[in-house]
């Protein structure tokens, strides 16, 4: 404020020296012989005489005159309205850089304040909902409807006649079925009884089941199927073991379908089974399977390397298997090398034994096939003299006396 009072009275004192100025020259115009009349001095001077001015002179040195005035008013002007509003200038830039500046910190920091708050409020907030909710629960359950709630028990109480009905069912199923195997095996013919007590039913030949009568063999076939469609249904009634009965019994009466289907729901409740997995492997072969019925036997194997069983299916099913697909013979003796090893585990391992005189026989080696037949029929003498009989590789040995008195004569 002070500043701009200053300006202003130096451009008045400018301006009042400008007009005076301008006053004396027109004056002088005016008035030229006042001017120029030489008035008596108040003490003579001795000095040169002053030099006379032209007009033209006069009035050059007049526009030069004004000109410096103008352009000294000019300068002081520019000075006076120039350095404020440059100072001005630049004090609002600085501050809007300060400002653009806070700005830019609080777009930063508000995130991250907003998150730090909402997360300093998180479990008050989260405590509250939960509250709300339970109390919205504990209002609704309130007021439910008593045809609800008696609705709700209805459920619950079938639910639990349900469960008691499947397990009843169950159990019924089960229990006919010991009944039926036992009805089997007390009509079952002398030679098959012979090997009954010795092997699971799951083992016997696919012929046994030949000599059982008809109407047991029905009662077996019908709870396989009823057991079969209540799996389906209640897949989680059964356990393992009762998984594994149901597999043996379908794997006896001829049923291989349901066998695989019982065994695998069976293998699904144990981590690693032995006996499952060897399972499989008979139920794939009797299904023609032959090469996934080799898998099975070789993860058996590395399960228990030492069972003679395992060894003497798998040498049986590369046997059928070469019949069927003319496999060569590095199979065929890569079988009768685990049947020579299961001998080696077990020496009177009848099966082994009754395999390895089928293969004598076929390779027409009578005298092997009739040492090897001659053990077996050692072992379980009703049971292999039958197999001999009915068993298309020993036809060529009818007429042999030796294998005529195996089968006829005991030994």
């Amino acid at each position: 404020m002070l500043r701009a009072k200053n300006l202003k009275h130096k451009i008045a004192l400018v301006l009042f020296f400008l007009f005076l100025f301008v006053g004396a020259v027109n004056s002088e115009q005016q008035y030229p012989v006042l001017l120029n009349s030489t008035s008596t001095p108040l003490a003579p001077r001795k000095s040169a005489p002053r030099p006379t001015i032209s007009k033209s002179e006069r009035e050059e040195l007049l526009k030069q005159l004004k000109e410096e005035i103008k352009e000294r008013v000019k300068n002081e002007v520019d000075q006076s309205f120039g350095r404020p509003f440059t100072s001005n200038l630049s004090t609002f830039v600085t501050a809007l850089s300060i400002l653009v500046a806070i700005l830019g910190i609080l777009v930063v920091l508000f995130p991250l304040a907003a998150g730090i708050f909402i997360w300093l409020l998180r479990q008050p907030l989260l405590a509250q909902i939960s509250d709300e909710i339970a109390n919205f629960r504990e209002g609704k359950e309130r007021k439910l409807d008593p045809l609800v709630l008696k609705a709700k028990e209805e459920l619950d109480r079938v639910s639990e006649l349900r469960i008691i009905s499947e397990t009843q069912r169950k159990n019924r199923i089960l229990s006919q079925l010991d009944i039926a195997e036992q009805r089997i095996y007390s009509n079952l013919p002398d030679f098959v009884q012979e090997i009954s007590g010795q092997i699971s039913p799951a083992y016997w030949p696919s012929k046994a089941k030949n000599y059982i009568p008809l109407e047991y063999w029905r009662a077996m076939s019908g709870l396989i199927e009823e057991a079969s469609i209540f799996v389906d249904f209640n897949p989680e009634v059964l356990s393992h073991e009762e998984y594994t009965k149901m597999g043996n019994n379908s794997l006896f009466a001829g049923y291989y379908k349901e066998a695989i289907k019982f065994y695998l729901k069976a293998s699904e409740r144990h981590i690693v089974n032995f006996q499952i997995i060897l399972n499989l492997g008979i139920t794939s072969e009797r299904l023609g399977k032959y090469e996934e019925a080799i898998k099975y036997f070789d993860k058996a194997r590395q399960n228990n390397a030492e069972d003679c069983i395992a060894l003497t299916h798998q040498a049986r099913t590369i046997f059928h298997w070469n019949q069927k697909q003319k496999q060569h013979d590095t199979e065929v003796v890569k079988a009768v090398r685990y049947l020579e090893q299961a001998l080696q585990i077990n020496s009177t391992y009848h099966e082994a034994l009754y395999l390895l005189a089928c293969y004598a026989a076929e390779r027409q080696t009578t005298t092997k096939a009739l040492d090897y037949l001659e053990q077996a029929i050692k072992i379980f003498p009703l049971y292999y003299r039958e197999k001999a009989k009915e068993g298309k590789l020993f036809e060529k040995f009818h007429d042999n006396e030796r294998f005529y008195s195996l089968i006829s004569h005991p030994i």
